[in-house]
């Protein structure tokens, strides 16, 4: 019986600071990008059949528990409520790819996309910034760093 509890000891001082380590490991990848962004529209470019998107905002917020709130689009003759409703969606990260899955049917930046995270210097000011990108589309949000 003491050969199985030094065993069972062994693993659980060997694993448990493994586990932990995996976890915040995980964690941080999530923290660097949860939070409010801000839609870059000079260098975002988005592949639509439709002639023309216009967004009513640029923010963009991901949220810990898996949600996010995309930039609604302005669609002539729809409710506002329908809008935003059509702006909610959710993302998960992809670690084997490095990228995030953004799932919101209704909205032009569902997809699977590449992620970069970088700092920039605009205006002066040093700013987060989270290029997105796939085949069709490059998505750039930012933030005060």
């Amino acid at each position: 019986m003491k050969k199985w509890h030094k065993i069972s000891l062994l693993c659980i001082i060997v694993l448990v600071p493994i586990l932990l380590i995996w976890r915040l490991m995980m964690d941080n990848d999530t923290r660097n990008i949860v939070g409010s962004w801000n839609l870059d529209f000079d260098n975002t470019y988005l592949y639509s059949d439709s002639v023309f998107l216009e967004f009513l905002n640029g923010w963009t917020i991901i949220h810990e528990d898996g949600s996010i709130d995309l930039p609604p689009l302005y669609v002539p003759n729809q409710k506002i409520q329908s809008t935003l409703n059509m702006s909610k969606g959710i993302w998960s990260i992809d670690k084997g790819n490095d990228s995030i899955i953004i799932s919101a049917s209704h909205h032009p930046f569902n997809g699977r996309y590449f992620v970069k995270e970088l700092l920039v210097k605009k205006d002066g000011r040093l700013l987060e910034s989270l290029q997105l990108s796939n085949d069709s589309n490059v998505i750039v949000l930012y933030r005060q760093h």
